[in-house]
């Protein structure tokens, strides 16, 4: 991740923390906000980036534990403060939205995924209607998909993959709607010795 906001291939989270370091630097320096639902939790320095995160601290599917902070980086306290109690609706919700699904299951994973598309768009809707001309980031990891290749195997690393594609399609539509450039990336890929045995990055 560390990579990915500063262009620099050796970034690690030292870097992320030093002054310009980031994408996140430069846009602040330009008037945007910086929002972000990190399901795998991400690292201190990444989180500091942000002028609101919620992440789960625990990265557990299975039990996720949704803490949220905010950061000194603007002005508009309450458009951040909003921002904050809509993450804290979801992140009461995190549980329930993965627990009506067996421990393991694809399912599961993807519901784990669709919280924070879910968490994102909703993000979305509360920027177009309090603050339509307020430039933002809005960083989304959904991490199950990395998880799924670590657990489930082969088999449930492409099961995951295709259940995220079902969540982003209508996302990337709600961006499109709102003016909003749409990137997705990733920070490695996962690889497999065999069939049916725990993926590696």
């Amino acid at each position: 991740h560390s990579v990915l906001v500063t262009g620099n291939s050796g970034a690690d989270g030292d870097m992320v923390a030093y002054p310009g370091a980031t994408i996140y630097d430069a846009v602040h320096e330009n008037g945007y906000l910086c929002f972000a639902v990190l399901e795998k939790g991400d690292f201190r320095q990444m989180r500091a980036e942000q002028d609101v995160v919620m992440y789960d601290e625990t990265n557990s599917i299975n039990n996720p534990t949704i803490k949220i902070e905010t950061n000194e980086h603007s002005q508009d306290t309450d458009l951040v403060q909003g921002v904050s109690d809509l993450m804290n609706v979801y992140g009461e919700q995190a549980y329930d939205y993965v627990n009506q699904y067996p421990e393991g299951s694809g399912e599961r994973y993807d519901a784990y995924n669709r919280w924070a598309i879910d968490t994102a768009a909703d993000i979305i809707e509360y920027m177009s209607d309090n603050a339509p001309d307020q430039k933002y980031i809005l960083t989304v990891n959904a991490g199950a998909v990395d998880s799924a290749g670590h657990y489930r195997r082969n088999g449930g690393y492409i099961e995951n993959i295709e259940g995220i594609d079902s969540v982003i399609i209508p996302f990337y539509e709600l961006c499109i709607e709102n003016n909003l450039a749409f990137i997705l990336t990733a920070d490695h890929g996962m690889a497999f010795a065999a069939n049916d045995v725990r993926g590696g990055h």
